[in-house]
């Protein structure tokens, strides 16, 4: 049975695809659809903001590369603090858990 960092990953896979074929418009989704499911877990929830940085970076949005630079540090420094179950409403929309 497939845990959360599972389907996380499963998103970083298809995002990498989408990049790797200069189709950043799929990959950004693919990230928001793991920013949804990494909220909860700080070094995933990070990583997801550093991965749309890269995309910002290829389109040279600088307005976009600064908003992740911000979300990441927030990410990293306030995720910790957050006791809350992550995105339950989102994961279940998204049709990732059967069994929430």
């Amino acid at each position: 049975m497939k845990n959360l960092r599972d389907y996380i990953r499963d998103e970083f896979e298809l995002a990498n695809r989408a990049r790797n074929a200069d189709d950043l418009a799929t990959a950004y989704r693919h990230l928001e659809r793991a920013h949804v499911l990494a909220q909860g877990i700080t070094s995933e929830h990070a990583r997801v903001y550093w991965r749309m940085l890269e995309i910002g970076w290829r389109k040279r949005n600088w307005r976009e590369m600064f908003d992740q630079l911000i979300r990441m540090v927030s990410a990293a420094t306030k995720t910790p603090l957050v006791f809350i179950r992550p995105a339950t409403l989102a994961t279940r929309m998204f049709g990732f858990f059967s069994g929430c």
